[in-house]
């Protein structure tokens, strides 16, 4: 229910906003032009506010104005909320909804008190944008905090309501009970039961009020290891009555997964290195090995899916991950010597040289130096690592070839 609730309020939000700011333009390119003014002036402002060409513009509300429209029922869309200029044919705006929450937008803009008094002065400026925003805001705020919501959200839960229950296998626990027979658990079985009326249709009370699960799709789903569909309870197998087995990732799939998406994971390891200033590069063939490896460990142990990846990801990276520091001081030592060594021959060979070849000779051994101090600075690059097909299976086979040891590993 609270899920329903959010994305109704999402759903109706992105309806009620392009409603609220047409009343928005109305008002604010009333109180720019005044509620005396011509049609053509209006639309030529209204053009110009649509343009952006007045987002610059300052409004002026009346806080205590807008007081005493709020709180003594003052006709919608009066003229002293935006210090004495309101919209055109006041007496029947239809402006009434939004103007009723600029007192509340004022006072904390104004510095009002709870009272509907200003504690400074009586008036706030602010510039057409701002003024947009929070009126547009308080508009939408308005609709959503009333029973439209619920009573919204109550309706989507009842009839496009999906609850998916996790490892549901859980709650199926066999044992050998007497001459060897198979017999539940009594703790599980009543779980079972339990779940029971809430499949076969039955209300729920929450906070918002009663939901029927009459309508509502139930989506279970378990490994099944030490278990089968077969052990739950019949009713509550006649309740989901379409199964489905899932088939094991494959090598093909794994592959997919480290390639496709634009965050992968081995583009997180190579992201996550950088930052030690390591240059990480995989091989087509080395994230193929990935793949292979990551199939073969599901084979051999717990099939736990997608999530070995990090597994065979973090032995394989091991290595680098630990001497990466060590690798970019060495570099960057190394780097720094070679730099004063360039300087060193820069600065003999203009010694030994025409006074006018040694300025120049002294220049180009700056420019070289300079350009070692700059490259050694944070944020580079400076050891470039790159994972091959071989260095994955040289990791990885050892492992998978122990299961004794690869289970607490892998």
């Amino acid at each position: 229910m609270e899920a329903s609730v959010t994305l109704t309020r999402t759903r109706l939000a992105a309806q009620l906003r392009e409603a609220a700011s047409a009343v928005v333009e109305d008002i604010l390119v009333t109180a720019l032009v005044g509620a005396h003014s011509g049609r053509e002036t209006f639309e030529t402002f209204r053009n110009l506010y649509r343009s952006g060409q007045l987002d610059s513009a300052t409004v002026e509300i009346d806080t205590d104005a807008i007081a005493d429209l709020t709180g003594a029922g003052a006709g919608p869309g009066s003229a002293a909320a935006f210090g004495g200029l309101g919209p055109a044919g006041a007496g029947g705006s239809p402006f009434g909804a939004i103007a009723s929450m600029i007192g509340q937008v004022s006072r904390q803009a104004g510095g009002m008190d709870g009272t509907g008094r200003s504690r400074g002065r009586g008036k706030t400026k602010m510039t057409v944008s701002e003024a947009r925003k929070l009126l547009a805001d308080a508009e939408v705020e308005r609709f959503l905090n009333s029973d439209r919501v619920v009573k919204e959200a109550l309706r989507a839960a009842q009839e496009d309501g999906i609850v998916f229950i996790d490892e549901i296998d859980k709650i199926v626990d066999t044992s050998k009970g007497t001459g060897g027979a198979t017999s539940s658990n009594v703790s599980s079985e009543g779980v079972q039961r339990d779940l029971l009326p809430i499949l076969e249709g039955s209300v729920v009370g929450t906070k918002y009020g009663n939901v029927s699960t009459e309508h509502v799709l139930f989506i279970a789903s378990g490994a099944f290891h030490s278990s089968k569909p077969g052990d739950m309870l019949a009713e509550l197998q006649g309740r989901l009555p379409v199964k489905v087995e899932l088939a094991g990732l494959t090598a093909d799939d794994f592959y997919r997964i480290l390639t496709e998406p634009q965050h992968n994971m081995i583009r997180q390891q190579q992201v996550l290195l950088a930052t030690e200033g390591v240059d990480l590069h995989f091989t087509d063939g080395a994230v193929r090995a990935v793949a292979k490896a990551a199939e073969e460990a599901n084979k051999l142990l717990d099939n736990i899916g997608a999530r070995r990846l990090h597994t065979v990801l973090e032995r394989v990276l091991a290595d680098i991950s630990f001497e990466a520091p060590e690798k970019v001081a060495a570099a960057k030592k190394t780097r720094s010597s070679s730099s004063e060594a360039e300087a060193d021959a820069g600065k003999q060979q203009g010694d030994s040289s025409s006074s006018s070849s040694g300025s120049g000779g002294s220049a180009r051994s700056k420019e070289s130096a300079a350009s070692g101090s700059s490259g050694s600075g944070g944020g580079e690059l400076l050891v470039k690592f790159e994972v091959t097909e071989e260095m994955v299976e040289a990791c990885m086979k050892p492992m998978l070839k122990h299961i004794d040891i690869s289970k607490y590993m892998l």
